[in-house]
């Protein structure tokens, strides 16, 4: 993904992979906005848990890992919950015409 930043220059590949960080938090926190804002902490937390807590002899290219581990053992959790309210919504990948309504 690239953008035009506010002074007019290319930035190519800005999110640098956290797209499917974002969506592996919207399944951790079960479609509820108040969880999605601490999954979202959390996160952001391991993503720069590097500079604030370093463990000697640990290289940084492990500590920028840490989210996307995160990232698998949380779909791992979800998907083995079976609760029928923490579901994704039914019209999930329907596309939405309006002329349907």
């Amino acid at each position: 993904m690239s953008m035009v930043d506010q002074k007019g220059i290319w930035v190519h590949d800005c999110i640098s992979g956290y797209g499917w960080l974002a969506i592996a938090l919207v399944i951790f926190a079960t479609w509820n906005p108040l969880r999605a804002i601490y999954c979202a902490i959390i996160f952001g937390g391991l993503s720069v848990m590097y500079m604030y807590v370093p463990i000697k002899g640990l290289p940084v290219p492990i500590y920028r890992m840490f989210p996307y581990i995160a990232t698998i053992i949380v779909l791992i959790i979800t998907s083995m919950m079976q609760i029928k309210e923490h579901a994704q919504p039914a019209g999930t990948g329907l596309n939405y015409f309006r002329e349907e309504r």
